[in-house]
């Protein structure tokens, strides 16, 4: 790709090797060449340049200041590495990883780097734990009630998980603003509803040839279904919310999807057990 400038290095225009090979020998640049240049400035964050270059498929992407001077120029071949880098530490954040964390650094700085966000993660596991304990007289009486605790939690963990990481995704890539969030929502509710109908089907029915009880069966599933709506919805508002306080939305917030699933399939989970209690002990 040739970038065209006039006498003073002003960007005038661009045009492809290609069609400079095709063109008559006489023929002037000014007469071959594009005049509506996609550019950036001096200052533009490299992330951007990433953003644009890829919504425009472009293989370079002049660098101006002010003045409409030509400056310099980004190549498509680094933007490559920029786009990985960027990955990664998005990866790295959803997880509570710092970016320079490394599989074979070294053994201290990885227990500094990590440990504090399992600290963080293990005063999250306790809140669920505590809604477990508000339920303990009704776990007493259905022991069974257990086998299924991890199995709502873990379906929801899974689904807000998905949807998070293409939340946050698409917000690194610019494809989502404010205006998306209701549509996104929604979709999501709609996404919850049919998942959790079906997981919900098929783990009411194990516990239904498990245990021969239809309203212990009838609890899994709906608390399934239940979990897997706040689940998709919570992955999404969570990332916006985030980012309309001025967060980003990757810092860790696959720990706060995975506490909000938590805590809120064991209460959907326990509460239709507590209420239903006298129905399902007599169905065993």
């Amino acid at each position: 790709y040739i970038l065209v400038v006039n006498s003073v290095g002003v960007l005038v225009g661009g045009l492809n090797v290609s069609k400079l090979v095709v063109s008559e020998p006489g023929q002037l640049i000014a007469g071959i060449m594009h005049r509506e240049i996609i550019s950036v400035g001096p200052e533009t964050d490299r992330e951007e340049c990433a953003r644009i270059m890829e919504r425009y498929n472009l293989l370079a992407l002049p660098v101006v200041n002010e003045q409409g001077t030509l400056e310099g120029m980004v190549k498509i071949e680094d933007m490559i590495y920029v786009v990985q880098e960027e990955a990664t530490e998005d990866m790295y954040k959803m997880v509570g990883l710092a970016e320079e964390a490394k599989l074979h650094g070294p053994f201290w700085k990885s227990v500094k780097g990590r440990l504090p966000w399992l600290c963080i993660n293990l005063a999250t596991a306790g809140i669920a734990a505590l809604v477990i304990t508000l339920f303990q007289e009704t776990i007493q009486q259905v022991v069974v009630l257990a086998v299924f605790l991890p199995v709502i939690a873990g379906q929801g963990a899974i689904v807000g998980t998905q949807t998070l990481t293409l939340v946050v995704r698409s917000m690194a890539l610019g494809e989502i603003d404010k205006s998306d969030a209701r549509s996104l929502i929604i979709k999501e509710l709609v996404l919850g509803l049919v998942h959790g109908a079906v997981l919900g089907l098929i783990a009411g029915f194990i516990a239904l040839l498990w245990y021969g009880n239809e309203y212990f069966a009838l609890v899994v599933g709906i608390a399934m279904l239940g979990n897997l709506i706040v689940a998709g919805v919570s992955g999404v508002i969570l990332p916006l919310g985030l980012r309309a306080l001025r967060v980003d939305p990757a810092l860790s917030s696959a720990v706060v999807v995975t506490t909000v699933t938590d805590v809120v399939g064991f209460l959907i989970y326990l509460g239709l057990a507590t209420m239903a209690l006298s129905y399902i002990l007599s169905g065993f």
